[in-house]
């Protein structure tokens, strides 16, 4: 699952930045043909993504087809064959007219590789690993799971020979096997300084102390150990309903040696939640922060650490480079040579005065590289980067930053910079400008005109809403606000999106690409999660969650910022004709923030006598009799809503979340489990429902028998 989460945030943060060095590319050199619209949509975009990628750093992406389908339709807009063509003639050698070209390999790394080092002071790997060794080795079961075991004793004496110092092996949450694994290549090593530290699983910690300590115990005595250095402890154990047990659990491990000292795994991207999490008795001796070149930790946040005698552990989130965006960078920093570009990130994390891990990966072949790396390390000593070659690595995460852009307006100096600097600079800018390009979205609705609605079919455009449905926004907003934050709509979506969902739910009743809710009884209820498996144009999940002015008309109505495609999968649900509806009740709330937590039911077909009734923020009950082609929207918490039962017709529609923020609730983990058997009479009904020439309305009275 984390595996899956990792590959799911590099995909996002790819497009991140090539978002951002787009808007670079425009921000100095005009033939890049992006219009005010295109801004906007850049703009929008970037909100998404690093909303997603900031809410990743604390929970997993639980359901990314949500989100991809936006995002992917998004780039393709702003990444139109024109802008390509001009990108690459910039880029190439025939673009010497432009000036990307300034910031080509050739040139940069001529600069990286000459000039004076960013300090003339040493790299003091003493006073860095005065608490933690400044050089450790990351390993779990990407390393050392399977049959094929690891060489950790190998690479552990290749980092006490470059440190000087006793090696770190820093032991990631990993299944028995891997830790049996390493425990073999310990012993078959002659380290008798080994500093070893263990990684909690950030599921444990909720699970209680008990459960937390027995894992520890077990560990030790899987690896052949008596205790751990050090243990490093995930961000829930430091909620505060959590602290007082964690502080218990510390005193026992302490006093029965299990542990000699513990620290905290957890990012923090500003000194005040830094701060938050580390200044707490006892005190942490260490902080296990994500760091690599394309998401460095904050230097607020390294600060408020030393301030409070904290030692700051750098924690690559994975093997090797961050993705292609980052070897470009290292490339040029450092030269074609994999283990150059190794040796200089090692130099560039440990100048900034953190203790580094390295993390060699599932592949073999990894080892060797990162070994080499450590030996040109040792050979040259421990002296910084050049100048350039460190502004260039710094320059990456000017384009990564999460947080929200410094105003950057161009300078004098930076117009005769030299290409180093004006890449920052430009990438600085280029920031700025999307920024600058934000509008609300009601402005931008009004601005951006609506795709026509006479199309063939969904499939040859994006899809939309009728015209209608996005006239009157601020009245529509008001009424949602009277009616305590519900909204109901008639002829929402524009005829061509409209019919490709109507076919597409006929389709999925017939196929397997939807999961049966194991929450369902498949009588009052029936229906099941859709999967996402194949790129369909006809995917409800394009025709919805990829919908742009479907998110613009919710952003409007809800009226509290930019909302998204949820990370939790739509479902698709009928009320029979023997069902008795749902009982009244306001909507759970799924996602940290209930205002910008957003359920929807869109009706595919009514011929019940089935009624939705809800109560307004002054208790006036409103019944209403859904229509196919309708939308009903409410907030979490918010308007009380109940279903009548059906009366022998049948009511099927579609259940989905749009969201403002991608941190989750509690409540949230209690639904990503769907695990049931056979007999679940809800799977029961979809298995015959799927049948050739089945008549589904008779399937509730066979399930009686």
């Amino acid at each position: 699952y984390t595996a899956v989460n990792d590959k799911v945030g590099q995909l996002f943060e790819a497009a991140l930045l090539a978002l951002r060095h787009l808007a670079a590319v425009h921000a100095v050199d005009s033939s890049v043909p992006l219009t005010s619209r295109e801004l906007r949509d850049l703009a929008t975009l970037e909100g998404q993504i690093v909303d997603v990628l900031t809410a990743q750093a604390k929970d997993p992406v639980f359901w990314w087809h949500g989100p991809k389908w936006m995002i992917i339709g998004k780039l393709k807009g702003i990444f139109r064959a024109d802008v390509l063509s001009r990108l690459h003639a910039l880029a190439g050698p025939e673009g010497a007219e432009g000036k990307l070209n300034r910031y080509g390999e050739e040139a940069v790394a001529t600069l990286a590789k000459a000039g004076e080092p960013a300090s003339k002071t040493a790299i003091d790997l003493a006073v860095i690993g005065a608490k933690v060794p400044a050089i450790g080795l990351a390993v779990g079961d990407a390393e050392c799971g399977g049959e094929q075991g690891c060489d950790v004793a190998g690479m552990l004496a290749a980092i006490r020979a470059a440190s000087k110092q006793p090696a770190h092996l820093l032991v990631l949450p990993c299944e028995t096997e891997a830790l049996k694994n390493i425990r073999t290549s310990l012993h078959s090593g002659s380290d008798k300084k080994l500093f070893v530290s263990f990684v909690v699983n950030g599921n444990l910690s909720e699970q209680g102390p008990q459960v937390v300590v027995a894992k520890v115990i077990a560990s030790l005595k899987l690896l052949g150990l008596e205790s751990f250095d050090l243990l490093w402890l995930p961000y829930d154990s430091f909620k505060k309903r959590m602290w007082p047990h964690t502080k218990e659990m510390l005193t026992l491990m302490f006093e029965q040696k299990i542990i000699a000292r513990y620290g905290v795994h957890a990012p923090a991207r500003s000194a005040v939640l830094a701060k938050k999490l580390l200044d707490r008795q006892p005190a942490p001796a260490a902080w296990l922060t994500p760091h690599d070149v394309v998401l460095p930790a904050a230097p607020e946040a390294l600060e408020a650490a030393r301030n409070l005698s904290v030692a700051p552990v750098a924690l690559p989130r994975y093997a090797g480079a961050p993705g292609a965006v980052a070897r470009l960078y290292l490339q040029t920093a450092a030269g074609e040579s994999s283990s150059d570009q190794q040796a200089a990130a090692i130099r560039w994390t440990l100048a900034q005065g953190l203790a580094l891990t390295l993390r060699p990966g599932p592949s073999a072949a990894a080892a060797p590289g990162l070994v080499s790396a450590l030996g040109g390390f040792a050979a040259e000593g421990p002296s910084p980067l050049t100048g350039a070659a460190t502004r260039i690595l710094d320059a990456l995460g000017v384009a990564s930053d999460l947080a929200p852009a410094a105003p950057a307006q161009p300078t004098a100096a930076a117009a005769a910079a030299p290409p180093v600097d004006e890449l920052r600079d430009a990438l600085q800018r280029g920031r700025h400008a999307i920024s600058q390009a934000r509008v609300d979205v009601v402005a931008q609705v009004a601005q951006d005109a609506p795709v026509a609605t006479d199309r063939p079919s969904a499939a040859e455009a994006e899809p939309g809403v009728g015209a209608a449905t996005l006239r009157g926004l601020d009245e529509q907003a008001q009424t949602y606000k009277r009616n305590n934050y519900v909204i109901y709509r008639e002829n929402f979506f524009d005829e061509a999106t409209w019919a490709a969902i109507v076919e597409e739910t006929k389709r999925l009743w017939k196929s397997k690409d939807m999961d049966p809710n194991c929450n369902l009884d498949g009588k009052n209820r029936l229906g099941g999660y859709i999967l996402d498996h194949n790129h369909r144009n006809t995917s409800l999940y394009r025709l919805i969650y990829g919908n742009e002015q479907f998110r613009r008309w919710v952003s409007a109505v809800n009226g509290e910022g930019d909302v998204w495609p949820s990370d939790f999968p739509i479902e698709l649900r009928e009320y029979g004709r023997d069902s008795q509806g749902m009982g009244c009740h306001p909507d759970l709330q799924m996602y940290a923030v209930a205002k910008k937590d957003l359920e929807f039911a869109v009706t595919v077909d009514n011929d019940s006598k089935c009624q939705v009734t809800f109560y307004d923020a002054q208790r006036k009950v409103h019944k209403v009799n859904t229509k196919a082609n309708s939308v009903m929207m409410v907030r979490a918490n918010a308007a009380e809503h109940c279903v009548s039962p059906t009366e022998g017709g049948s009511r099927q529609i579609l259940k989905f979340i749009y969201v403002g923020d991608y941190r989750k609730s509690d409540t949230f983990w209690q639904y990503t489990g769907n695990e049931c058997g056979d007999e679940n009479p809800n799977r029961r009904m979809m298995e015959l429902r799927r049948e050739p020439d089945s008549d589904h309305h008779t399937h509730s009275s066979i399930l009686e028998l």
